[in-house]
């Protein structure tokens, strides 16, 4: 693949804007690394693979995380205020305030032409041969 072209828009990546997608797997099943490093641990290997990326893709990625948290926030203050005391009234509008801008950005991504991460040939690739994202547990 060509770092010196953006995954997302096909602008040109400028290297300190790379985002970095990190996979596992674990040690006992010795998975093709496909070239890229292994970290291996005890129980998990790890890689990281470099996704290039342009400025302006990774902007509107820092304010996307932002909307979604935003939304969040918003939404339990609104859940709280609007159905005063109820006790599930914050924890409907914390869900409601999180999945309306993951709704509205998937749509506007889909719509834009730009490409997602995972959708990057050697994520994409890794993933197809058993690699995983690391789980939060």
């Amino acid at each position: 693949m060509d770092q010196a072209v953006c995954w997302q828009c096909g602008g040109a990546a400028e290297g300190d804007c790379t985002f970095v997608k990190v996979l596992e797997a674990p040690t006992r099943r010795g998975l093709d690394a496909q070239g890229f490093d292994v970290k291996r641990g005890r129980f998990t290997d790890t890689i990281r693979v470099p996704v290039p990326r342009c400025r302006a893709c990774r902007s509107r990625s820092r304010i996307s995380m932002a909307l979604v948290f935003g939304g969040l926030a918003v939404g339990v203050v609104v859940g709280w205020t609007v159905f005063g005391r109820i006790a599930w009234a914050p924890v409907a509008g914390a869900v409601l305030g999180f999945l309306i801008p993951i709704v509205a950005l998937v749509v506007v991504q889909r719509g834009s032409g730009r490409r997602a991460i995972d959708a990057y040939p050697p994520v994409w690739s890794l993933k197809a041969a058993g690699w995983t994202e690391p789980s939060s547990d």
